[in-house]
């Protein structure tokens, strides 16, 4: 038994096709917003046959639900001098080291533009869930720990979920309420989607005048994942600013999720390293068991009318 712990692939927008465990944070999008601002002053070209760069762009301009004091965003010319700042700078703001900073390729050229964003978020849920039974994950080969909400649970708990919407077996959705202004949203959902369809899904359905179904039971697996990734998709390619030319040399991010029955957590860094260059280019309710133990996506957000600040994917627990 234990947490699912498996590979996640980390996404850059929330306009990607997810097919397995996948995840989204918002920090790339800051750091890139970030250089649109502080690198291209807001007036650039870039290749536009590069999908992810274009989502990006379009992306980066919707702004997710982030409170300042959970993050922290900045740029500059590239050196050791800044790097050892900035490091200073997150662990003072946001109490946690920054392993990206730490281990980021320096560059003995001129002209090299860091932009460097790291986001901090920790959620405690009102009511600290109780243990429930361990089971299969989506016909997993280990049993995964599960938290939530029992037949034998104080009535208390049944307060802190509140039902979104209830289909079937394969189809329904949650809010999880915690101590912050944030919500953790969940949606049962077998069918791979992009975590933008995925989440305008789960307000459709949570809107719907379907007939409301009160939680009988209700059960999340434990998880934990830490990954980094490098967007290779991205590196190599050039944006050109009114006065100046880039291109990328260095796009990656890291992302940390921890869900258990008292909270979850969420560290996220993203940095990109740009080298300047001269190339051109162009009531009475009926009850049923939340039971989460198959494919489903999970959301962070104020509320759903809110664009999230994280969103994940999970399908397999091996």
């Amino acid at each position: 038994m234990g947490k699912i712990e498996s590979k996640f692939t980390i996404h850059s927008t929330m306009r990607e096709e997810v097919s397995g465990n996948d995840v989204w944070c918002a920090a790339f999008e800051l750091a890139w917003r970030e250089m649109e601002q502080k690198a291209l002053n807001d007036n650039y070209t870039f290749n536009e046959n590069n999908a992810e760069i274009k989502n990006l762009f379009n992306e980066s301009k919707k702004s997710s639900c982030i409170d300042e004091k959970q993050c922290f965003i900045a740029s500059g010319e590239m050196d050791k001098k800044l790097v050892n700042k900035l490091i200073k700078k997150v662990k003072r703001k946001l109490k946690t080291k920054s392993e990206i900073l730490e281990n980021l390729q320096l560059s003995n050229e001129e002209r090299v533009f860091l932009i460097y964003a790291m986001l901090v978020i920790e959620l405690k849920y009102r009511q600290k869930f109780d243990e429930v039974r361990a089971r299969r994950f989506n016909g997993s080969e280990k049993l995964i720990d599960f938290f939530g909400i029992t037949f034998d649970s104080e009535d208390k708990l049944f307060e802190e979920v509140d039902s979104l919407f209830y289909e079937n077996e394969k189809s329904f959705g949650v809010a999880v309420k915690t101590k912050q202004e944030y919500k953790i949203f969940v949606m049962r959902e077998d069918e791979n989607l992009t975590f933008l369809d995925a989440y305008e899904r789960l307000i459709e359905k949570s809107n719907s005048k379907g007939e409301y179904v009160e939680i009988e039971t209700f059960a999340l697996p434990c998880l934990s994942l830490n990954e980094t990734k490098m967007f290779k998709n991205l590196v190599g390619e050039n944006l050109k600013a009114s006065d100046k030319d880039y291109v990328i040399s260095q796009a990656l991010q890291s992302v940390k999720f921890d869900l258990d029955r008292k909270g979850a957590k969420v560290v996220s860094e993203a940095a990109i390293v740009l080298k300047e260059t001269c190339c051109m280019f162009f009531e009475d309710y009926n009850k049923k068991p939340f039971i989460f133990d198959g494919p489903f996506y999970l959301f962070v957000s104020t509320r759903l009318s809110d664009k999230p600040f994280f969103a994940l994917r999970v399908s397999s627990a091996d």
